[in-house]
């Protein structure tokens, strides 16, 4: 019982790190029906940023969240004129094509630069756990999470209460009518999917402190964002969020009575569980 107790625990941590990671790509593919393969490398981009401050500058990798979130926010700019403007308006074969490329200039660029030795954060607080009643609680993982959920309420005030929120929600909605109020689509699709770069980034870094990465963990990351937004549903924020935390605990669950191998294996069969129940997703709908 003990054990069940402390998979629980971790697994609400675990999911709320993954829940920011998902809403990233909710948030493109919201907006503008982007599907990004290159998500996950991403992702892996802020844990490497993260992970080079750290051992080069000392600093911290909670502090460090806001120069990869800057940084981050250039790739953005970067990757969307050089190569996702293209994808925004093309098949969703030609969108896939176009991502894994990405991928591929991602990985390779990732691999060149910082090796492909696996790396982890580990910050002097990193063996500190506190013991509250029947858990044991690590610092980090508390102080990740903590940093998830404020980073995601964030992202929720500025999608609810920002013009910028209100136009990304608009364009979601449909496009044209929101061209016909006046609001520029092109320049919507530039900062939903920088946003989602940024959000994504510093998710890598949360991540960071909690799994092991390298230059080719993207993979890893893209294929549990995917499983979490097609489990919360398509577009759904709150989706995103429960889909998340429920990964995490599938996760931790299964590696209380298996190992990690396994629990990477078992969360996808609770996503094909879901949707075969519901292929719409838990908080999706089905469109007319």
């Amino acid at each position: 019982m003990l054990g069940v107790i402390q998979a629980i625990v971790e697994g609400l941590m675990v999911g709320g790190i993954y829940a920011l990671m998902a809403l990233s790509l909710t948030l493109i593919f919201g907006v503008s029906n982007i599907l990004n393969f290159a998500h996950g490398d991403l992702v892996v981009f802020g844990s490497i940023m993260s992970y080079w401050l750290f051992m080069s500058l000392k600093m911290d990798p909670l502090i460090a969240i806001i120069p990869t979130f800057l940084v981050s926010l250039i790739l953005g700019v970067a990757t969307y004129y050089g190569v996702i403007k293209y994808a925004v308006k093309a098949s969703v074969l030609d969108q896939i094509v176009i991502t894994f490329g990405l991928v591929l200039i991602l990985e390779d660029s990732m691999a060149l630069i910082f090796g492909r030795e696996y790396m982890i954060l580990n910050p002097p607080y990193s063996s500190v756990h506190y013991t509250l009643g029947l858990v044991t609680i690590s610092l980090v993982k508390l102080l990740s999470f903590g940093a998830a959920v404020l980073i995601t309420l964030g992202l929720i005030f500025v999608l609810n209460k920002t013009y910028l929120g209100l136009a990304m929600k608009a364009v979601s909605q449909d496009s044209e009518m929101a061209s016909l109020m006046g609001i520029d689509i092109s320049k919507t699709y530039l900062l939903s999917w920088t946003l989602g770069v940024g959000i994504a980034s510093v998710s890598g870094t949360l991540l960071a402190l909690v799994f092991p990465f390298n230059a080719y963990s993207g993979i890893s990351y893209v294929l549990k964002s995917f499983s979490i937004v097609a489990l919360g549903g398509l577009g759904s924020i709150v989706g995103s969020i429960v889909g998340g935390i429920l990964l995490g605990l599938a996760e931790t669950a299964t590696e209380l009575y298996a190992s990690r191998v396994v629990a990477e294996v078992i969360s996808y069969l609770v996503l094909v569980f879901v949707l075969a129940v519901k292929p719409t997703g838990l908080f999706g709908t089905r469109e007319a």
